[in-house]
């Protein structure tokens, strides 16, 4: 996932507070402001056995 961290999965989190409190359609914007943040996973995978041999996390903010 990317993003400003203050937001809600990179869209302004206001309009999506906005959309869940009223019954009003509301277009969704890409959110502008604030440090930039991207979560993720690596795993690494036996190729012979198939199974997760390592799961890494990945968690950075870029302000």
């Amino acid at each position: 996932m990317t993003g400003p961290s203050d937001s809600i999965l990179g869209i302004d989190k206001e309009l999506i507070i906005k959309k869940f409190t009223s019954s009003v359609p509301v277009r969704f914007e890409v959110a502008k402001k604030g440090p930039a943040q991207i979560n993720a996973i690596v795993i690494s995978v036996d190729e012979i056995t198939g199974k997760c041999y390592s799961i890494e996390r990945i968690n950075k903010i870029y302000a």
